[in-house]
């Protein structure tokens, strides 16, 4: 790929509800977006793209050139729009977490093989993220230590995220089956409207599970790719609805190098 880029981890820090904006006439009032293909849950390019600009407006107020740079402006009172230079694409899932029904651990970071493809592709083609690919190599859980997830059995998994001090990995990202990841059900939970300190209605929200995985794209000039980085770093970022009740905070990763 031409284009300079990198790639970021998103890891969820809370729950996470990024709506489809559909009607919805079943029992959950509000479902989260999915991807058209895999059918996993995604954030939308758009919806990225407006976290990260509201997050650099807040947190860097005095950059705002370089931030119109990056993502663009549009000044109605004078007609005049200005398109960003720096492409952000929608935030792909590479693993959720789910409830440990047998195991020692409370829930277990779960994935498929179309997950980790992909993820290992986007690593390949963007020129700042080779050597973050997960390793090809999967690693059997033993006879004696049997694990699962919502009682379905898991077996293998990838060793990821590798602490470069130690160089030991610190995650492990158990594979399931297409059929069984995509049927593995999302929490939902129920929140109440207020009307004057009073309650009047009880309505059903689907979420994003916390400490899942989410990965998304930047591509552009290298200067501008840079200080975006630069910005977005180690940083922690709301997406979606529900930032007054703490969802959506995803702790944000740049990554690059051996993993």
């Amino acid at each position: 790929m031409s284009e300079y880029g990198y790639i970021v981890k998103m890891k969820c820090l809370t729950n996470m509800h990024v709506g489809d904006g559909e009607e919805n006439y079943s029992i959950i009032d509000k479902m989260v977006e999915r991807d058209p293909v895999t059918k996993y849950p995604t954030v939308n390019a758009s919806g990225v793209k407006g976290a990260l600009r509201e997050f650099c407006q807040k947190k860097y107020p005095s950059q705002t050139c370089g931030i119109n740079d990056i993502f663009g402006m549009e000044d109605v009172t004078n007609k005049i729009t200005k398109p960003g230079q720096v492409k952000i694409l929608a935030a792909e899932m590479l693993a959720r977490s789910a409830r440990a029904s047998e195991g020692s651990a409370p829930y277990y970071l779960v994935t498929t093989q179309t997950a980790v493809s992909r993820f290992n592709s986007w690593c390949k083609l963007v020129s700042g993220a080779n050597g973050a690919e997960i390793n090809a190599t999967t690693e059997n859980v033993p006879h004696d230590k049997p694990c699962a997830a919502e009682e379905i059995p898991l077996t293998e998994y990838y060793e990821y995220d590798k602490d470069e001090k130690t160089k030991r990995y610190k995650t492990k990202l158990f594979l399931m089956k297409e059929e069984d990841f995509r049927d593995l059900p999302l929490p939902v939970l129920a929140r109440n409207c207020l009307d004057n300190g009073k309650s009047v209605n009880l309505w059903y929200e689907e979420v994003v599970p916390y400490n899942s995985i989410f990965y998304f794209t930047i591509l552009g000039p290298e200067n501008l790719v840079n200080e975006l980085k630069g910005m977005i770093e180690n940083q922690i970022v709301q997406f979606g609805s529900g930032a007054s009740i703490g969802y959506g905070l995803c702790e944000l990763t740049i990554l690059g190098g051996e993993q």
